[in-house]
């Protein structure tokens, strides 16, 4: 495998060679002196004394694409930990500021040595022993686990839902107006009380057995922009009776969701212009809903179907000049005429969201589509890989070097090309390299 060496600096050390890749010092064996031709192989033990010759086996190289999605993951969710930390610090001095923000520890603080494993059946590589906080609204890192996990689950029901003749999913999104000066708890708590009065009501019940309504999956996306201020809004996936006309059912929902956004003063009635808007873009249905998966099964070139849609609200792209929350964290480190805004917003954000869930299933819906609940806190922290193998241990001194370099997704990359390649990178600098005994990482 040729690689560029545009973004090296290196020099032979016999079998190895001493560079930098993608910023990051590393020590990697090479079958060749002449550095345009870089390739990289495989060994398999290392030690001081009798550092290995060339077995002729290409490694996999770290992919560019991968290596920067995990990084900028890691690094968003340490942006995000160090302004809260600071924030808990000034408002709550005399506790402990993991246990007001959860993500100041996740991925952070260690339970003493930390194992680190790789699977067999993925090549992916796990880290045991180290705190994760399951908290989807503010970690990078947790919200990309969790968000997976979900979908997976809501692309199960929407697929036995279609298994069910006469039955089809239908995509319902709520927005309500708002403003630049608009707190976003007080929006938080208007939407919700504009909902639940939206299937207040005996009308309401006759109407869910018209269509046929099983339940609804509901989550919340939220992004923010400097002109018109923070914008939630409510995706729903509901299941019902295919035979029921999506026609139908928006002139009914628009028409109780326009009653409900003006009793909870979301929506102003003496306003023509605003009544109007609301008219064309406060509900929007997509009738006969599809999971990602059949989009791709059938060719789809849009692959985002109704279970990404629902299930990572909370950590897409915002497609608008807008930012979502954690895009806020990325402008925070760029340190430009955005940061401070941004610092204040994602601040703001991180005190509305806590506490509330990202994705709410109808009652008995799980049960029903025979699919298991749990937290995010233990989709977070659970392993469920079968075919893991233990890599090696690194001690709480390797771990805090690895921490202050700022390169904790390295070691999953390294791991994930193989042991030596992670061992040989302990070595070179943190002084030594893995160990096969917890009690030997001391």
């Amino acid at each position: 495998m040729n690689i560029d060496l545009i973004e090296f600096e290196l020099f032979q050390i016999g079998n190895f060679s001493h560079c930098m890749y993608l910023g990051y010092e590393m020590i990697i064996a090479t079958n060749t002196p002449d550095p345009q031709q870089l390739e990289l192989i495989c060994v398999e033990e290392y030690s001081a004394e009798n550092a290995p010759a060339p077995l002729g086996k290409t490694a996999k190289c770290i992919s560019p694409l991968n290596s920067q999605t995990r990084k900028e993951r890691f690094k968003i969710q340490r942006i995000a930990a160090d302004l809260l930390l600071k924030k808990a610090k000034i408002k709550f001095p005399e506790k402990y500021a993991g246990d007001t923000y959860r993500v100041c520890d996740c991925n952070w603080a260690s339970f003493g040595n930390i194992s680190i494993h790789k699977s067999v059946e993925h090549g992916t590589a796990h880290l045991k022993n180290v705190v994760t906080c399951g908290s989807i609204w503010t970690c990078a890192v947790c919200a990309a686990r969790i968000s997976e996990r979900r979908r997976i689950e809501i692309s199960d029901a929407m697929n036995k839902q279609y298994e069910r003749k006469g039955k089809k999913c239908v995509m319902v999104t709520f927005t309500a107006p708002h403003g630049f000066s608009d707190n976003l708890d007080d929006l938080f708590d208007k939407q919700a009380k504009a909902l639940n009065l939206l299937r207040n009501g005996k009308a309401w019940q006759k109407q869910k057995e018209k269509m046929g309504f099983d339940g609804l999956i509901r989550s919340l996306e939220i992004t923010v922009s400097r002109k018109n201020g923070w914008h939630p809004h409510t995706h729903e996936l509901w299941f019902i009776d295919s035979s029921y006309s999506s026609k139908e059912l928006k002139k009914i929902i628009l028409k109780r969701w326009e009653r409900a956004c003006e009793m909870v003063g979301l929506l102003n009635p003496f306003k023509p212009a605003q009544i109007n808007a609301f008219k064309k873009h406060s509900v929007d249905i997509k009738d006969n809903a599809r999971c990602s998966d059949y989009l791709a099964k059938m060719d789809d070139k849009n692959h985002w179907g109704a279970d990404r849609e629902i299930a990572k609200s909370a950590s897409k792209s915002a497609k608008t000049k807008g930012f979502h929350p954690f895009a806020l964290l990325s402008e925070i480190d760029k340190n430009n005429e955005n940061s401070d805004w941004a610092m204040a917003k994602f601040s703001e954000y991180a005190d509305a969201s806590k506490g509330k869930r990202a994705i709410v299933w109808s009652r008995g819906l799980k049960a029903f589509f025979e699919i298991g609940e749990k937290t995010d806190e233990e989709i977070s922290a659970e392993i469920t890989d079968k075919t893991l193998t233990l890599i090696g241990f690194i001690s709480k001194d390797q771990w805090l070097i690895i921490r202050k370099m700022k390169v904790r997704f390295l070691i999953y990359e390294l791991a994930e090309v193989s042991k030596s390649a992670l061992d040989l990178w302990l070595v070179a600098n943190t002084g030594k390299g893995l160990t096969q005994n917890s009690l030997n990482s001391e």
